[in-house]
């Protein structure tokens, strides 16, 4: 397995995004990255969405590493980046309130 990022919780591999901490273990295919969730106005990139609901998670860890697994294995013009950043956005307010509800 080849890495070609890894940050304290994440690492893009040529498979794809996985966590590195061993108390969790989270793989996301390469093949899967731009899945997308639809529902209510728009449909959005399902990732940032499902990993902001996880209390373990550090979102910033998570959003640099999936914007480089974007770069390393999804060619530009096959993402929306309008798009992405609309869920990175929608993703990090879900992180903010996941903490702030394990924190209360």
């Amino acid at each position: 397995m080849t890495e070609f990022f890894k940050n304290r919780q994440w690492q893009v591999t040529n498979d794809g995004l996985e966590t590195v901490a061993e108390l969790v273990n989270s793989y996301i295919p390469h093949s899967k990255l731009l899945n997308l969730r639809t529902g209510g106005s728009e449909s959005l990139y399902e990732w940032p969405l499902h990993m902001a609901e996880k209390t373990w998670l550090d979102y910033g860890a998570f959003e640099e590493a999936y914007r480089i697994a974007l770069q390393q294995h999804i060619q530009i013009t096959e993402v929306n980046l309008d798009r992405l950043e609309k869920s990175i956005d929608k993703g990090r307010a879900i992180a903010q309130r996941v903490r702030q509800k394990s924190a209360g």
